[in-house]
């Protein structure tokens, strides 16, 4: 069904709107429309992240403050992952 039929038929329907939905006006409306569910889109996507933000920031945080507090922390969690901090450093310099 093409979008000026659509429009007629809500015209029809609904009198009120019979000045905003012309045929003419069916690329604008489109325009419109577009916009708004990019709008939409984009908006639930950033929605999502700062969820995401709001749970793993305060979980990083205390991480990196942990082991800027205990040190040892760190080199044991290093030692748990098998990441030897000399081998990766020395790699990076050379």
């Amino acid at each position: 069904m093409q979008l000026e039929a659509v429009l007629i038929d809500l015209r029809d329907k609904i009198p009120c709107l019979q000045h905003i939905l012309r045929p003419e006006y069916a690329p604008y409306l489109t325009t419109v429309a577009t916009a708004l569910i990019g709008w939409l889109f984009i908006s639930w996507i950033l929605r999502v992240f700062s969820v995401m933000w709001m749970l793993f920031i305060p979980l990083i945080m205390s991480t990196i403050a942990s082991i800027l507090i205990y040190p040892t922390i760190g080199k044991w969690c290093f030692q748990q992952l098998e990441i030897n901090l000399e081998k990766i450093i020395n790699n990076f310099v050379h």
